[in-house]
């Protein structure tokens, strides 16, 4: 085992964090926040590479990752609702962005599944939301 094994990983990781923190910055702009947006992405990418370490082995990558963190962080019963709000708040901004970039470019049959299954996660909690403030 050579010096940079593990550097494909932590790339990804990193790239993963990048986004997210994208979008949460996105999500602080519009009044949606925990704290530093830096430091909640770096939780949420480790969180979900302890809880499913098969996110190591490089099969999904740039979007596919990305939503799938937050699709991870978003179902973790344990994240208090607020986590899960800013996270479904990033998740839906990034599913906008999955399909636009979807339409665009063929995407894999499990990048399609992937992107399926995060939309009616969404779609749920949304309603769930409605339902539990009276609207």
């Amino acid at each position: 085992m050579g010096f940079f094994s593990g550097a494909p990983e932590v790339f990804r990781r990193r790239k993963a964090e990048a986004a997210i923190q994208t979008q949460f910055e996105l999500c602080r702009n519009m009044g949606v926040s925990l704290g530093r947006p830096a430091t909640l992405a770096r939780q949420v990418v480790e969180l979900a590479f302890n809880d499913l370490p098969g996110l190591s082995d490089g099969r999904l990558q740039g979007w596919a990752l990305t939503t799938t963190v937050l699709v991870m962080a978003f179902m973790r019963k344990e994240s208090p609702q607020a986590m899960r709000i800013l996270c479904a708040v990033a998740l839906t901004r990034m599913l906008l962005a999955a399909s636009d970039e979807g339409s665009l470019c063929a995407l894999s049959l499990e990048e399609e599944a992937l992107l399926q299954t995060a939309q009616e996660l969404i779609l749920q909690f949304n309603a769930q939301q409605r339902i539990s403030s009276g609207l």
